[in-house]
């Protein structure tokens, strides 16, 4: 018999112990047995690790970095593409604000998104320059997520 679980996609440049990665690993733990999850993170560490040892399918993309980087970003804006078209979610769900920017850019409108900040670019103490460039990107990539 098919599978028929729903699939859902979690999308976090770090893995490292932190405060995204472990609300991440909790909606992980939450939905693994009801759902298929697939982990994509740009690094090893604590969430990797951790889906690992529940089974969950983990998929570590170097090009998505915390850090801008042109070239790596358009890197992985098109693999990010190519995994979600093999994978076929039925909800990506994104996490910080450079893996839903490119992440949700790569999605093209194509899949239901959710977005989750867990700190804006934008916000007070940032650099003038990057709070502005940010304002302008999640303005454009918002219309992109269903919530």
């Amino acid at each position: 018999m098919a599978n028929t679980k729903k699939r859902i996609v979690y999308v976090i440049t770090r893995s490292e112990e932190g405060g995204a990665q472990t609300h991440v690993f909790s909606l992980i733990k939450s939905y693994y047995q009801e759902f298929e999850i697939t982990l994509i993170t740009g690094e090893k560490g604590f969430l990797e690790q951790a889906s690992r040892k529940l089974g969950v399918e983990v998929v570590i993309l170097p090009a998505l970095q915390r850090g801008w980087s042109i070239w790596g970003d358009i890197r992985a804006y098109f693999q990010l593409r190519e995994l979600f078209k093999s994978i076929g979610p039925d909800l990506i769900h994104f996490h910080s604000t450079k893996a839903g920017i490119v992440g949700r850019l790569a999605a093209k409108n194509k899949y239901k998104t959710v977005f989750t900040a867990h700190g804006w670019v934008f916000a007070e103490g940032a650099p003038q320059f990057r709070r502005q460039i940010g304002k302008i990107l999640e303005r454009f990539t918002a219309s992109k997520t269903d919530k």
